[in-house]
């Protein structure tokens, strides 16, 4: 294992040279509307924005080209629309996106990781039905319906989202309910009405990609063309979470390398983890002694042993009926003794009384900066030093004697 070791400590170093000057030429993974929604986010990120670019009548105040884009992505039996009159609206709760002209409507279902509703298309048929065509026996050369999916070509038929209706081909082909209809917003065809309402999917990948680039070469310089960047970077995380970064993680990076280096980087990554928890206890427990002294730690008042073996309980929750919780030490100061423990989740230290440290009337006050303590230990490359940095300082502010850290976190300096 030490060779393989090696060898990745290697790797590891060269990817973070790697990363450095990538950061110096300027390359970021930053992305604005990623940074405020998920890119799964199907209704507000995604459907808003199509709603709001493909708007002829919208503030990009580009008229229909958007649109026109948009319909290129169809097949032709789809693009017949007076973009003149064309109006492009977001139903609250229903139908993502309702593409009509007065004589043609296209509804168009997004869908991405949310389970199809039931009866959800015929709902959205019967809607159009009512609000736009009321009283026309057949919809057939009036209504189509566009599936927009990241991942699925058709409505699930658990969710008889096609009720009254089967697909076949790219048809969705009126057969009746059966029997009494089973919800109020379906069509009222009758049973014997000869519907055929064209019906086709569009995936996310390719055909929204092409159409955010296309859109992206047709608008003008500046915030319209920024904002169809911004959306293609939101489409490439959704379809590829791992590899869509510039700056490269350890994970995406071992995935780079050909297979035998893979290999070893896996197993390095295996022993690694297998070994963290014991580090990080181990570690915390040498900064903990560098600051107060190995005596001071071994005056531990009403909680457990604060010593190595007990921080590793407490940070991988070993123990029935929580035993784990609550290891700490109490320091004398001028006034009244400090105490430090290692509750729950969090960590305390503060003046003792009769209270706990972490009572909703002082927790605030005595609660060490860093949020979720195994959170931080766990997940961030500077973690226990960190939260080393935190002690010290809440120490300070307690009154309690903490030798100078000799290694600083960056983010205390």
């Amino acid at each position: 294992m030490d060779e393989i070791a090696k060898r990745c400590l290697d790797q590891y170093r060269n990817m973070k040279s790697d990363n450095e000057r990538r950061k110096i030429e300027g390359l970021h993974d930053y992305s604005l509307i990623a940074s405020l929604l998920k890119p799964s986010n199907e209704v507000t990120l995604h459907s808003r924005f199509l709603c709001s670019m493909l708007n002829p009548k919208g503030l990009h105040y580009q008229g229909s080209v958007f649109l026109e884009l948009f319909l290129k992505e169809l097949p032709e039996q789809f693009r017949r629309f007076d973009l003149e009159r064309a109006t492009v609206v977001r139903e609250k709760d229903s139908i993502d996106v309702l593409i009509h002209d007065g004589e043609r409507a296209l509804i168009v279902e997004n869908k991405i990781d949310a389970p199809d509703q039931r009866y959800q298309i015929s709902r959205y048929i019967g809607c159009v039905h009512r609000k736009l065509f009321a009283g026309e026996e057949d919809l057939s050369d009036r209504v189509a319906v566009i599936y927009l999916s990241a991942w699925r070509s058709q409505p699930s038929k658990r969710s008889n989202s096609l009720a009254g209706f089967s697909l076949a081909g790219n048809v969705l082909r009126w057969e009746g309910y059966g029997g009494t209809k089973p919800h109020a917003d379906l069509p009222d065809f009758r049973d014997n009405a000869n519907v055929a309402i064209p019906f086709h999917h569009v995936p996310y990948f390719p055909s929204l990609v092409r159409w955010a680039e296309n859109c992206a070469e047709m608008a003008p310089t500046g915030g319209i063309r920024n904002a169809f960047e911004e959306y293609r970077l939101v489409l490439e995380r959704l379809q590829k979470p791992k590899s869509w970064r510039k700056i490269m993680r350890l994970d995406s990076y071992a995935m780079s390398l050909p297979d035998t280096e893979q290999r070893d980087m896996y197993a390095f990554m295996i022993e690694a983890q297998m070994a963290l928890d014991r580090f990080i206890a181990a570690r915390l427990f040498e900064g903990l002694k560098a600051l107060f002294g190995e005596a001071a730690l071994v005056e531990r008042g009403p909680f457990k042993t604060l010593d190595e073996d007990n921080l590793f309980k407490w940070l991988t929750k070993q123990g029935r009926n929580k035993a784990w919780e609550r290891v700490g030490a109490v320091f004398d100061a001028p006034t009244r003794p400090v105490a430090l423990v290692f509750a729950s989740e969090f960590a305390y230290m503060g003046v003792m009384d009769e209270r706990p440290l972490w009572d909703k009337a002082c927790r605030h006050a005595n609660l060490i900066h860093g949020g979720n303590v195994r959170r931080l230990l766990r997940t961030q490359q500077d973690g226990v030093y960190r939260f080393l940095d935190y002690i010290h300082k809440q120490a300070a502010q307690c009154g309690v004697l903490a030798a100078p850290l000799k290694n600083k976190s960056s983010d205390a300096k």
